[in-house]
């Protein structure tokens, strides 16, 4: 870029006539279009990509393909595995970060291209998850965490697989070691969250998750966590908004809930006739709807309702402390009252009563 800024002025103040600089300059314009014609189709690859309809999406990976061929820096290649990975073929992803890794004696700037290389192991483990290895992809994320490598996608995956597999123990560690990064990392606060769930400290779940939401998460994993928060303590009518906006939130082939998913537990919680055995299924198998999975259903012997909060569930200690405080009010007011007025002090006073 630098080299055609100074040819163009270099032409401007030539001795040559006007049509002659244009011509030259026009040359110099393809040169420079053709020289970045990969970074070019790259990025209106990504753009295709990032499209939420899918026919869109389908155009990117021919552009892509070409892209590739011709040449692409390592980090456009990254972000090319990243999209693949997480809206193509994610074979294709796995196979540009193994061709990256195996590149590491071929480059001149050791540093930049061994920072790549962590970043595609990390990738490497959505690899694995994506193949159902679960096992895998925390060995993979182990490998990266001990080569002392550390950033906010480090601790995002490596906590949701440990979640998932239920390893609270390992993930709280990690959670505690990552609270810096949450202001970043959507991942971190929700994968907090989601571990008080499991741990079954509700309010400190959905205070937490409330603060994700705040943000306006664009992954489909805080509303159904804070769904499931909210059904906890009976409220039927926030948890099915909640799951209206998981539905339309943005969903990869990474992401572990699906849409089906949160259309079947929608549909099912809001069916007058299924409403209350969701609530309480769901409520029992936490681990499964935090996954993206329909909990295992108790017998349906409720009756139907319509209603947008059930009884029977928890209660929230700040409620519980607000009812315990109007019961109090409710109770003194039923007190007869027994302090004296100046007339009644007077009347004792005058027959001696006082």
């Amino acid at each position: 870029m630098w080299i055609f800024i100074a040819s163009m002025l270099v032409i401007m103040f030539m001795p040559l006539n006007t049509i002659l600089k244009l011509v030259l300059c026009m040359v110099l314009l393809l040169g420079l279009l053709f020289s970045r014609r990969s970074t070019l189709l790259y990025a209106k690859a990504i753009k295709l990509a990032n499209n939420p309809n899918e026919d869109e999406v389908k155009k990117a990976w021919p552009l892509l393909e070409k892209a590739r061929k011709i040449g692409l820096s390592e980090q456009f290649e990254v972000t090319s595995a990243s999209i693949y990975i997480q809206k193509g073929d994610y074979h294709v992803g796995e196979q540009i970060l193994q061709d990256l890794i195996a590149r590491k004696n071929k480059v001149k700037n050791q540093a930049e291209h061994q920072k790549l290389v962590n970043i595609s192991q990390t990738m490497l483990s959505m690899v694995f998850w994506l193949n159902h290895d679960l096992d895998g992809a925390i060995a993979q994320m182990e490998k990266v965490y001990q080569s002392g490598y550390r950033d906010k996608n480090v601790y995002v995956n490596y906590e949701t697989y440990l979640l998932e597999k239920g390893d609270l123990k390992r993930a709280g560690q990690l959670l505690a070691e990552s609270e810096g990064l949450e202001k970043q990392a959507a991942g971190i606060v929700d994968n907090r969250g989601w571990y008080y769930l499991l741990k079954g400290d509700w309010e400190q779940a959905l205070a937490t998750l409330q603060t994700l939401l705040e943000r306006t998460p664009a992954f489909p994993e805080p509303y159904i966590h804070a769904a499931q928060a909210y059904l906890h303590f009976g409220k039927v009518k926030e948890a099915l908004q909640l799951l209206e906006q998981a539905k339309d939130s943005h969903i990869s082939n990474t992401s572990g809930i699906k849409r089906p998913f949160i259309e079947e537990f929608l549909k099912a919680l809001s069916d007058p006739k299924t409403r209350m055995v969701t609530a309480l299924s769901a409520d029992k198998d936490t681990a499964s709807v935090a996954l993206g999975r329909m909990p295992v259903m108790l017998e349906n012997i409720y009756p139907a309702t319509e209603a947008s909060f059930l009884e029977g569930f928890a209660v929230m200690k700040q409620e519980q402390e607000k009812e315990k405080k109007q019961n109090q009010e409710d109770d003194d007011e039923r007190l007869p009252d027994t302090s004296l007025s100046k007339e009644d002090e007077e009347y004792l006073k005058s027959h001696g009563l006082s």
